[in-house]
C-alpha cells in the first residue's frame, strides 16, 4: 500500500533561514481533498535533509509495525519543514532560544494556510511532533482554536 505524503515547507533555506510568509506545498490539490491529516513536525536543529531522513525513518518504522498493511489508510501525511535550525556550523546548537520564535511564527503561518485550504470542510488533524516541534504544535493548537472546521483529534 502506498502512503500519501505531502510536504509543506516554511523554509527559505535548506539550512537556517527565516520562515516563509506563505508555505510551499508539494501537492496543494491532494491536501485540499484530504479530510484526515497526520501532521508530522520535526524537532529542533534539523536542517532540511535531516528532516527528510527523520520523516523517512518514521514511515519505515510504521510500515514495519503494520503487518496488515493498513498503515496510512484514509489519511494524508503532511510533513512540515520549518526552520528550527541555524546556519552557524558547529555552534548551531546555540540557536535553541531563537528556534522558539521560529516555532511560533511557523505555527501562525501554517494555521492560517490550513484555514484557507479548508474554509468550509471539516478536517481531522492528528499531530506527531518531536522535541521543539511539540512547541510548534502547541502554538498551532492556539492558532487553530479560531477555526472550528479544523479539529485536532490527537497529538503525540
Amino acid at each position: 500500500m502506498s502512503v500519501s505524503r505531502i510536504a509543506i515547507s516554511l523554509r527559505r533555506d535548506d539550512v537556517g533561514g527565516e520562515v516563509l510568509p506563505q508555505p510551499e506545498v508539494a501537492d496543494a490539490s491532494a491536501l485540499q481533498a484530504a479530510r484526515h491529516l497526520v501532521l508530522l513536525i520535526h524537532g529542533y536543529n534539523n536542517n532540511f535533509s535531516e528532516a527528510v531522513k527523520a520523516y523517512n525513518g518514521f514511515h519505515a518504522r510504521q510500515h514495519e509495525q503494520d503487518a496488515s498493511e493498513h498503515y496510512g489508510s484514509g489519511r494524508k501525511f503532511v510533513e512540515l519543514y520549518w526552520p528550527g535550525d541555524a546556519a552557524w556550523g558547529i555552534a548551531s546548537f546555540l540557536f535553541y532560544m531563537g528556534s522558539i520564535d521560529r516555532a511560533r511564527e511557523s505555527a501562525t503561518v501554517l494555521g492560517g494556510y490550513l484555514a484557507e485550504c479548508f474554509p468550509n470542510a471539516q478536517v481531522r488533524i492528528d499531530i506527531v511532533a518531536h522535541s521543539m516541534g511539540s512547541r510548534l504544535a502547541l502554538e498551532l493548537l492556539r492558532t487553530l482554536a479560531n477555526y472550528s472546521q479544523l479539529q485536532v483529534a490527537r497529538i503525540v
